[in-house]
């Protein structure tokens, strides 16, 4: 029993503090306005102060104003003084028991002494990305109606991010749990795919927290902490508006979500509460793109105080890009698309976007295999069947052995086009080709006629390789199947139809061979609008399609895009 009890002692002694620490309460303090600063502030002093209240709780006081340098706005900055308090080992809360509903005032506090809000810019109108609606200086802030000035997005003026080496502490959210720069403690700048659906990580002590990314959301975008009921937040103002329900903003939101009354030393009892009238309803899509790091500052060179000026990014400091995958979501009215307050899956992400966004790209697929099959079935009938092989002067069976090695011809062919060239480039190529060879058929002799005709099966074998190859990287996993049906039915209907247009020839003898290299050349068109597939990275097996689905499964909550528009 004592040796049970000596090992419970030394988990709870080696388990890390989640809250801050000494050090860090510390860089909550005024420092003296940089000499750069623009800003008149003969009246605007930054007030920045923490204390442990030595009961279990800490409380930070700003009076708003950060040490760094402002931009002008038309609401210009003036102090606004708060006093947020919040339990020095944050209390956190059961997994999947997320506070997503978060205040549409300040989240938390930056030792820069300003303000940090959501991404979400509210107003009478709706909901929209604060991008689209706020102004922002250098340092990433704006100000509010009432002059506060406040961070929506990561700031550069905070801290100087040194490359490869741990960001120190940005600020804390009012779940007492510290926000840290873009940097981990292993080196590697995170974006928003590297962190939890709230935007914060376990470091390699165990130790959680949030990080600001370069990316949206920025800042945390649920609570994983319990709040205090002496936070220092009306409970007026914690009620669910946006991106959840913002049909009464004009009244101040929807039902408050905590509880403060009682003990304040008992974490508040929060619960989100989003209104099923909402008007707001999210459909979401995803894309991979390249995004621009937070720059940063190479270890042992002289950058100043931040890498990023009014002309742009200092050229002694480092920006590096990385390819992410990002979800997107826009605003539809409640009556046209009805799952308002719940986030699709990754399968109704899928399923949403599967005849939408490919429908371009489906109808072109389906129309270049239904010619390549015309063009082919007719150069392999006309070479090997309409044609004697008395005539010729060749054997049956090395007509037999011809027409299988023009088939292993144009796969190699089409193998060949594939590794060496972007996939529309080979599409495009091999589309040309075979329509030069119907078009040489207009003005040749019966020799000629079946060298173009042997030409032309070996090209639209390779085309059937191409095309076939285009699909199945195009169209998505859930519908590939039946996508790839149809095309196959589209070439055995081709199949059939294909020696019947002979029967033009009554008209004009040429008129099938232009008809067919007409229809190639619009095939090569069709190609072009095809997107590029083989310079894209895509998933290769089924774990790496587990791991693209639990990263999604981050984006489940709220805060996932660059932008919503609002359609209310």
């Amino acid at each position: 029993m004592l040796l049970f009890v000596c090992l419970v002692l030394l988990e709870l002694a080696a388990r890390p503090a989640l809250g801050l620490t000494d050090k860090e309460i510390a860089a909550f303090t005024s420092r003296e306005i940089i000499k750069d600063d623009q800003t008149d502030r003969s009246k605007l002093k930054s007030q920045l102060f923490a204390v442990d209240n030595e009961d279990g709780s800490i409380t930070v006081t700003t009076n708003g104003v950060p040490w760094h340098a402002v931009g002008e706005f038309p609401n210009p900055m003036m102090e606004s003084w708060n006093s947020f308090t919040m339990f020095k080992e944050p209390v956190m809360r059961p997994e999947g028991k997320e506070l997503t509903c978060l205040p549409s005032g300040p989240i938390g506090i930056s030792v820069s002494g300003a303000y940090i809000h959501s991404w979400w810019s509210t107003s009478e109108k709706g909901c929209f990305y604060a991008a689209d609606t706020d102004e922002f200086d250098v340092c990433g802030g704006s100000t509010t109606s009432d002059n506060q000035y406040h961070y929506h997005q990561y700031s550069p003026c905070v801290s100087l991010p040194i490359c490869r080496n741990e960001s120190p502490i940005f600020g804390v959210a009012l779940d007492g749990i510290p926000i840290f720069g873009p940097i981990a403690d292993n080196g590697r700048q995170l974006t928003r795919i590297d962190v939890d659906k709230c935007g914060g990580r376990f470091d390699k002590n165990g130790r959680y927290k949030y990080h600001v990314t370069i990316d949206p959301p920025y800042f945390p975008s649920c609570f994983r902490g319990e709040l205090r009921k002496d936070v220092g937040i009306p409970a007026a103002d914690l009620t669910c508006t946006c991106p959840y329900d913002d049909s009464k903003l004009e009244t101040g939101g929807g039902a408050e979500i905590c509880d403060f009354s009682g003990d304040v030393n008992v974490p508040a009892a929060c619960e989100d509460k989003i209104a099923h009238n909402a008007t707001i309803s999210r459909k979401w899509r995803q894309e991979q793109r390249y995004i621009k790091l937070a720059a940063c500052c190479p270890a042992g060179k002289d950058c100043g105080t931040s890498c990023e000026t009014e002309k742009g990014t200092k050229e002694e400091c480092q920006v590096d890009t990385r390819k992410i995958i990002k979800m997107e979501v826009t605003n539809v009215p409640n009556e046209r698309f009805h799952r308002s307050q719940s986030t699709q899956s990754f399968q109704d992400v899928l399923r949403g976007s599967r005849y939408r966004k490919y429908r371009q790209s489906i109808l072109s697929l389906l129309y270049i295999w239904f010619i390549t099959a015309v063009a082919y079935y007719l150069s392999y009938y006309e070479a090997f069947f309409k044609q004697s092989p008395k005539e010729l002067g060749v054997p049956v069976s090395s007509l037999v052995l011809l027409s299988a090695g023009s088939n292993l011809t144009g796969f190699l062919l089409s193998t060949l086009l594939a590794r060496c060239l972007p996939r529309r480039t080979s599409l495009i190529i091999t589309t040309l080709a075979a329509a030069a060879s119907s078009f040489g058929l207009i003005a040749s002799n019966k020799y000629s006629d079946f060298v173009l005709l042997l030409v032309g099966k070996i090209v639209t074998s390779g085309l059937f390789s191409l095309v076939y190859l285009v699909t199945v990287e195009i169209v998505p996993t859930p519908s590939r199947g039946f996508v790839v049906g149809i095309c196959f039915g589209m070439s055995r209907l081709a199949a059939t139809l294909a020696p019947h247009i002979n029967y033009i020839a009554d008209i004009l003898d040429a008129l099938p061979q232009v008809f067919v290299g007409t229809a190639l050349l619009v095939c090569s068109i069709a190609s072009w609008t095809l997107p590029e597939t083989g310079e894209t990275e895509l998933l290769q097996d089924y774990y790496q399609t587990k791991d693209l689905q639990r990263h999604l499964e981050k984006y489940k909550t709220r805060h996932l895009s660059k932008s919503l528009e609002s359609s209310i």
